[in-house]
C-alpha cells in the first residue's frame, strides 16, 4: 500500500494514493532527527494564523454537507524548506455530528495553503473575509449547494447520472464512451447557468479551489478491512483488487479501503452505481481535472479542480469535457499489470520482478501474522467463500488460491503450536494467541472451510495445476504438500479432499 506520503506499508502491494495528508510524517521526523541529531522542524513557531478559528466542509455518502470547527492551536516550520506545518483542535460540540469511531481531537501536519483555507472559511461564515499572506493560495473544498444522483441499474445499460449546483451554475455529469482509446466509458461533465446574470464565461476555479463530487470509498462499511484480509483477498484473485485499494487516513494504521467484490475480485455493485468510480486516468502528461483526497473521517473524496497552475473554466456550452486522475507512482504496478505503463521498458522488468514474487511474498506473510489476524482473515474467508444455493461461486483459479492460502493459515496454527509447547509454567499465560485459536477452533474451522472450497469437482483440475505451479513458493509447502504429477492427474475428488483436508495438515 502506498500511503498519503507515498511510503510503502506493509502488506498490500499498490493503491491509489491521497495526497492531502502526510499520515507518517512523524514517524520520517524522528528517524531524520535521530540520524542527524538536530531537531528538522522548530516547534511552536509564531505565525499569524495560530489562535484563529478554522472550517472544513464535505460531503457524506448520501451527498450532505458535514462540517467540523475548531482552532488553529499550533504551527511547527521545517529547517530546511521554510514550510509550515499546522495542527487543529477541534470543538468537542462540532466532533459529537460525526459518525466516526475514533476520536480525531486533532489533526495534524496540515499545509499552510489548507489552513489559509479553513480559516478563511470560518471568518467568510463569521462576516470577515481576510486575505492570506501574499504568495499563498488558499486550499478550498467546496460544497455543491444541491445535489441530485440517479443510481445505476445493474441490470440494464443505464449509468448513474450526477446533476450539482454550485455558485449558481448547473454541472451535469454523466457517463459516456471515453476519449482514451480503450479505455471503455468514462465520466464527462458540462456546465449550464441557472442565472441569466451570470457571465457568459461559465464556472471559473481558482487553483487549489475544488468542488466536493463526493465520496469515493467507502461506500459501505464493509470495504474497510485489515491490511492483511486485504492481502490474502488480493491472493486469491490474482491482484485484481489491487486496482481497488485506496489508503485509509486519520485512523489506526492497519486499515484499507478495498471496493471490489469479495467472491469476484471485480469492481463491487454498490461502486457500480457510483458516477465516480467511471472516472478515467490520465497519460500522465497531461492536467488531471480531478484529485483524490481524504475527509476529517478518512473517507477518499474525489474533487474537481486544478491543484497547480491556471484557473479551471467550465464554459457555458454544450460541449462534455471528460474528467481524468492522476493515480501517481503507487499505482505503478496495476498499471505494469494491465499493459499501459508509462514506464521505459528496463523499469517495467523491474516491477515485473516483483509482480512475480507476489504469491511468494504473500504465502512468506502469512507465517509472520498474529493470532488475532488469522482470526480475522478466516472469519472473512468464512463470510465470503462458504457459499450457499444461489450465491456466485468462487471462479475456479480463485478456489485454488483460496484452498492453498488456508492450507498455509493451518501452517501458521502449527508454529504457533510449537511456539506454545516451548513455553514454561511461569511463562504459558504469554502464548502469543495460541489460546484464542484453541478456544475458537480455528483448525476446526479451517478444516471445514477447505472442504466447502473443494465442494465442487470441477475445481479439481485448477487445484491440481496450481498447486504443482507454486509448490516451492514457500518452505513450508515443500514438506506439506508431498503429491507426485501423476499422483494428482490420476486421483479422485474424494481422494484429493481427504488429501487435503486430513491427511496432508
Amino acid at each position: 500500500m502506498i500511503d498519503a506520503n507515498g511510503s510503502t506499508q506493509r502488506f498490500t502491494k499498490s493503491s491509489k494514493p491521497c495526497t492531502l495528508f502526510d499520515s507518517r510524517s512523524k514517524e520520517v521526523q524522528d528517524f531524520y532527527e535521530g540520524f542527524l541529531g538536530i531537531p528538522l522542524r522548530e516547534q511552536n513557531v509564531e505565525h499569524t494564523l495560530v489562535g484563529k478559528g478554522f472550517r472544513r466542509d464535505w460531503l457524506d455518502v448520501n451527498g450532505n454537507c458535514k462540517t467540523l470547527s475548531g482552532i488553529i492551536s499550533s504551527c511547527e516550520k521545517d529547517i530546511f524548506s521554510g514550510d509550515y506545518y499546522f495542527t487543529i483542535t477541534y470543538d468537542n460540540w462540532s466532533l459529537s455530528f460525526l459518525d466516526c469511531k475514533y476520536s480525531l481531537v486533532e489533526e495534524k501536519d496540515l499545509a499552510e495553503e489548507a489552513v489559509w483555507g479553513g480559516y478563511c472559511l470560518f471568518s467568510d461564515r463569521a462576516g470577515k473575509v481576510p486575505q492570506p499572506n501574499k504568495g499563498i493560495r488558499c486550499e478550498r473544498w467546496i460544497c455543491p449547494d444541491a445535489c441530485k444522483v440517479s443510481a445505476a441499474s445493474v441490470t440494464s445499460k443505464n449509468f448513474p447520472h450526477m446533476c450539482l449546483s454550485v455558485r449558481g451554475f448547473l454541472l451535469e455529469f454523466q457517463v459516456k464512451k471515453s476519449t482514451i482509446k480503450g479505455a471503455g466509458l468514462g465520466v464527462f461533465v458540462r456546465c449550464a447557468s441557472m442565472n441569466d446574470s451570470l457571465k457568459a464565461e461559465g464556472l471559473v476555479l481558482a487553483a487549489r479551489e475544488y468542488i466536493d463530487l463526493g465520496i469515493y470509498a467507502p461506500l459501505v462499511p464493509e470495504q474497510k478491512i485489515p491490511e492483511h484480509v486485504n492481502l490474502a483477498l488480493n491472493f486469491v484473485h490474482e491482484w485484481k483488487c489491487e486496482e481497488w485499494n485506496f489508503s485509509l487516513w486519520g485512523h489506526p494504521t492497519g486499515w484499507i479501503y478495498n471496493i471490489s467484490d469479495v467472491v469476484t475480485g471485480e469492481l463491487s455493485t454498490s461502486s457500480r452505481q457510483n458516477l465516480l468510480s467511471y472516472v478515467n486516468e490520465t497519460d500522465g502528461k497531461e492536467a488531471p481535472l480531478i484529485r483524490a483526497a481524504h475527509d476529517p473521517e478518512g473517507a477518499v473524496h474525489y474533487l474537481l479542480g486544478f491543484e497547480q497552475g491556471d484557473n479551471l473554466h467550465l464554459p457555458l456550452d454544450s460541449n462534455w469535457m471528460e474528467l481524468k486522475i492522476n493515480y501517481g507512482s503507487g499505482y505503478e504496478k496495476v498499471r505494469v499489470r494491465k499493459g499501459y505503463s508509462r514506464l521505459s521498458h528496463s523499469e517495467q522488468e523491474k516491477f515485473r520482478e516483483l509482480i512475480a514474487s507476489d504469491d511468494k511474498d504473500t504465502l512468506d506473510d502469512v507465517m509472520k501474522w498474529s493470532a488475532q489476524d488469522l482470526i480475522q482473515c478466516l472469519t472473512k474467508f468464512e463470510e465470503s467463500f462458504v457459499i450457499q444455493k444461489g450465491d456466485t461461486p468462487l471462479r475456479e483459479i480463485a478456489a485454488a488460491r483460496a484452498i492453498l492460502i488456508v492450507i498455509q493459515f493451518k501452517e501458521r496454527i502449527k508454529s504457533f503450536q510449537e511456539e506454545f509447547a516451548t513455553l514454561d509454567d511461569d511463562t504459558s499465560f504469554c502464548d502469543n494467541g495460541y489460546t484464542d485459536l484453541e478456544k475458537l477452533d480455528v483448525v476446526g474451522r479451517c478444516t471445514r472451510l477447505l472442504g466447502a472450497l473443494l465442494n465442487s469437482g470441477s475445481t479439481r483440475t485448477q487445484v491440481c495445476k496450481f498447486i504443482l505451479k507454486t509448490r516451492e513458493l514457500c518452505s513450508t509447502l515443500a514438506t506439506l504438500l508431498k503429491w507426485t504429477e501423476k499422483m494428482l492427474a490420476t486421483m479422485s475428488v474424494s481422494r484429493l479432499r481427504k488429501t487435503i483436508v486430513g491427511d496432508a495438515v
